[in-house]
């Protein structure tokens, strides 16, 4: 079993930058393989959250889908287009505005209150994020299988 990943310092202090922020879109990067014989495998590769003041965060399950982390510098249409040169159209990566999906309607417009982690012995797990914007939780986790994962959350 490999060793579980850790936010850095950094990204930490990331995460506490958001605090406060009014989120105005919520941006899917969407991995669209259709190489495999039946249907195509269709996954959340990126996750951005733009803010009001113009500036965002993403993140990304990473190349081995073993973790969060912050991207910098993405980039869509270079990304699209090496995808589309090397797979002549069978591997896509497609943008979805989702602020007015099932999980962030309602959403746009309020402030991220808290951005909470995992702590496991004062480190903290790349693992999964909880967003609460004003009262509202989303959980952003992480699947080796699937990718960037989006849910409702619920406090118990």
């Amino acid at each position: 079993m490999s060793e579980q990943k850790l936010f850095s310092l950094e990204d930490l202090k990331r995460f506490s930058a958001v605090e406060g922020k009014v989120l105005k879109d919520v941006v899917y990067y969407v991995w669209i393989n259709r190489l495999t014989t039946s249907s195509p495998m269709v996954f959340i590769d990126k996750l951005q959250f733009i803010f009001d003041d113009d500036t965002l965060i993403t993140l990304t399950a990473g190349e081995e889908s073993d973790a969060l982390y912050f991207l910098d510098d993405f980039d869509f249409n270079s990304e699209a287009e090496v995808l589309e040169q090397e797979f002549k159209g069978e591997i896509v990566l497609k943008a979805h505005h989702a602020i007015n999906d099932r999980f962030w309607t309602g959403l746009s417009d309020k402030k991220i209150t808290s951005v909470r982690l995992t702590k496991r012995n004062n480190e903290y797990l790349a693992d999964a994020v909880v967003f609460d914007i004003e009262g509202e939780l989303r959980l952003v986790a992480v699947s080796p299988e699937e990718g960037v994962l989006i849910d409702f959350y619920e406090d118990i």
